[in-house]
């Protein structure tokens, strides 16, 4: 039963045939911060897309000490640290990753990434109308360009 709410075109790094490109660093267990240093959470997984084969969303662990969950970011609202092993959620509160829905990889599917985009919204989020996961344009969107999250850091 839990197959039919299962998002058919995302897949978790791990467990897959796929793997981390080459001289891009595996963020997965990383600290996530905000953009003043505050811990939000741990990078739980990487959520990529087996069509395009690019990485759509990070699983972030939230833990702000009270209760701890796995929500989704996508992966272009976040940067890596330029020196420290660290990823960054410029622009980010813990209310709004509170207000992601919980992410449960067996339930996952499109009204899932509709609400995540809507959390998001005011960061942009408007541009991202429509789409379903049959749709390329619903990607169409700085929020899921990964090669944000690597232009602050420093090789």
């Amino acid at each position: 039963m839990a197959e039919t709410y299962r998002h058919t075109r995302l897949q978790k790094l791990e467990g897959s045939d796929f793997e981390i490109s080459q001289g891009q660093p595996d963020i997965r267990q990383w600290p996530v911060t905000d953009e003043t240093g505050n811990k939000l959470g741990e990078i739980d997984e990487l959520i990529f897309d087996i069509q395009s084969r690019k990485a759509r969303y990070l699983v972030v662990n939230i833990e702000d000490g009270t209760d701890t969950s796995d929500v989704l970011v996508p992966i272009g609202i976040a940067e890596i640290h330029e020196t420290d092993d660290t990823v960054v959620l410029p622009g980010i509160t813990l209310e709004q990753l509170h207000a992601l829905p919980a992410y449960d990889e067996d339930r996952f599917n499109t009204e899932d990434e509709n609400s995540v985009r809507n959390v998001f919204g005011g960061l942009g989020a408007s541009a991202l109308a429509g789409g379903s996961e049959n749709d390329q344009d619903f990607y169409d969107h700085d929020h899921f360009n990964e090669e944000n999250l690597y232009k602050k850091r420093k090789k």
